[in-house]
């Protein structure tokens, strides 16, 4: 299994929880599964987290027994994907 590490923020909605290092357990097609979070965000069993990565891609994952692992269950673009997107649009036709 495949992994990727990296250094980024954690959310809980729009509270920032802090800066954390991360290791995102990667399935064979590249998905990501699993994700550790160091230091382990203090929420309850359940809630949903946001991990905007060292990338610029983020991560929603699903808190496991109030512990340091969530399961991944979306993510998203990288910014810099969407801004490059952006700036191709003729002018004028932005929605």
């Amino acid at each position: 299994m495949a992994m990727l590490t990296g250094h980024g923020r954690i959310y809980r909605g729009p509270k920032v929880l802090g800066e954390v290092d991360y290791l995102v357990h990667l399935a064979s097609n590249g998905q990501g599964t699993l994700v550790e979070i160091h230091p382990p965000a203090h929420v309850k069993d359940g809630a949903l987290l946001h991990l905007a990565m060292d990338d610029g891609r983020y991560m929603v994952c699903q808190n496991i027994d109030a512990s340091k692992y969530c399961a991944v269950v979306g993510d998203g673009p990288n910014a810099d994907r969407r801004t490059q997107s952006h700036e191709r649009s003729p002018r004028g036709l932005h929605k």
